[in-house]
C-alpha cells in the first residue's frame, strides 16, 4: 500500500498478488481494503472518492464509509442509488446507507423502495446489509 504526500493511502497505487486474495472480486477486495484502513482517510476525503468515477476507488470508499457509519454521506449515497450507470455501485451504496443507520437512513431507504431496488432492499431490511438477492 502506498502513500501520497499527505501520508494517506492512496488506493490508485495498490498492487495485489492473486495468491493473497482467494476467490474474491475486485470489488470485494476493494471493499475490504475501504474497510481495513478506513483510518487512512478522512470523511472529506471519503466523500470525494465517490466522485472520481473510478470504480475501485468508490467501492474503497463504500467499504470505509460503511465502516465508520458516516452519516455526512447519506445524501451522497442516495444519489449514487438513483443515478449511478453501475448497478453494482448503486446497489453497495444502498447497503452501505443500511450500515449507517439511524431515521435519516430509514427514510431513505424508503423512498428507495419506491424504485427498481424495492426487492433489494426489503431483502436488506429483512436480512441485514449483507443480504444478495442473487
Amino acid at each position: 500500500m502506498c502513500r501520497d504526500k499527505n501520508k494517506r493511502m492512496t488506493s490508485s497505487y495498490i498492487s495485489l498478488r492473486k495468491e493473497d486474495l482467494p476467490d474474491m472480486t475486485m470489488t470485494e477486495v476493494a471493499l475490504k481494503l475501504g474497510e481495513r484502513h478506513v483510518s487512512a482517510y478522512t470523511p472529506e476525503e471519503l466523500l470525494e472518492m465517490l466522485q472520481t468515477g473510478d470504480v475501485f476507488d468508490i467501492y474503497v470508499a463504500l467499504g470505509a464509509i460503511g465502516k465508520l457509519k458516516l452519516k455526512k454521506a447519506l445524501n451522497p449515497l442516495k444519489y449514487i442509488a438513483l443515478y449511478d450507470d453501475d448497478l453494482g455501485i448503486q446497489e453497495e451504496s444502498i447497503r452501505v446507507i443500511r450500515r449507517i443507520g439511524g431515521r435519516k437512513a430509514l427514510d431513505i431507504l424508503e423512498f428507495l423502495k419506491t424504485t427498481d431496488h424495492k426487492k433489494l432492499i426489503e431483502g436488506i431490511l429483512k436480512h441485514g446489509a449483507d443480504y444478495k438477492p442473487y
